[in-house]
């Protein structure tokens, strides 16, 4: 079952989500995808990705931390261009070895 970890994000800002693991488990050597939408289930507004090799922000995640699965995702400006004032679904999903895992998931809510 995923952990559900919350953010408040201004619209039409640049900015920064950190994301834990919890618990703390390793992300070395893994493909990670955030993905932002309007529902869970939804259409995908805009995906982050990294994979090994490619951990410093290149697509928007950078790992701080691979060991704990600590890592941080650039929100830019026109991520969420077009988006309402509103809560947003997101999902950060660990693929691997041909399956996929959720192990963190919220809401980013958007704010004047």
């Amino acid at each position: 079952m995923p952990v559900i970890q919350d953010f408040s994000f201004i619209r039409f800002s640049d900015g920064t989500l950190t994301i834990g693991m919890t618990p703390p488990c390793s992300v070395a050597g893994q493909t990670l995808r955030f993905s932002m939408m309007r529902r869970f289930g939804g259409d995908v507004r805009f995906d982050k990705w990294t994979a090994s090799g490619y951990t410093q922000g290149e697509s928007g995640i950078s790992v701080l931390d691979a060991t704990k699965g600590i890592l941080s995702v650039a929100i830019w400006t026109r991520d969420t261009s077009g988006c309402d004032f509103s809560a947003y679904a997101y999902q950060l999903a660990r693929l691997d070895s041909g399956h996929a895992n959720i192990p963190v998931e919220g809401y980013v809510i958007l704010t004047p």
